[in-house]
């Protein structure tokens, strides 16, 4: 028996850093499948709802709609849906439920967030971060 791979990091990602993900290839895959291979990728309700209802018409939305489908792409809801101290800030609802997931979660290695106001807040509730291309890097 050989030994096990690493642990895999566990990541939420929020709408922008998805859908960046699904737009471009490598190696004939896109960088969502990639990151799907090596991390546990968790997104919102309201993640979901963003990419795959608002941006229906996109293949993208269709993309990550199928990774959602297959396992491939856990969507995880918040212990709670609002939390006020967060209602003071411009955030999407996407970014909110992203944040209060990852607090939530205390095994999560990353929020996976390209939105700088996001970034931000994300910082000030000691929340780790990281914006999608230095996760990549990090991966690589």
């Amino acid at each position: 028996m050989g030994t096990p791979g690493p642990t895999p990091l566990k990541v939420i990602v929020d709408s922008a850093s998805l859908i960046t993900a699904a737009k471009f290839t490598v190696d004939g895959h896109t960088v969502v499948e990639h990151l799907a291979h090596c991390c546990l990728v968790r997104i919102t309700p309201a993640v979901h709802n963003e990419v795959i209802l608002a941006g229906a018409t996109y293949p993208e939305a269709a993309h990550v709609q199928a990774m959602v489908t297959y396992c491939h792409i856990t969507v995880a809801s918040p212990p709670v849906l609002e939390a006020s101290v967060l209602d003071g800030y411009k955030l999407g609802r996407g970014e909110k439920e992203s944040i209060i997931l990852a607090l939530a979660l205390p095994d999560t290695d990353y929020l996976v967030v390209d939105d700088r106001l996001a970034f931000v807040v994300s910082d000030r509730m000691t929340v780790p971060k990281i914006l999608l291309v230095d996760l990549l890097v990090e991966l690589v």
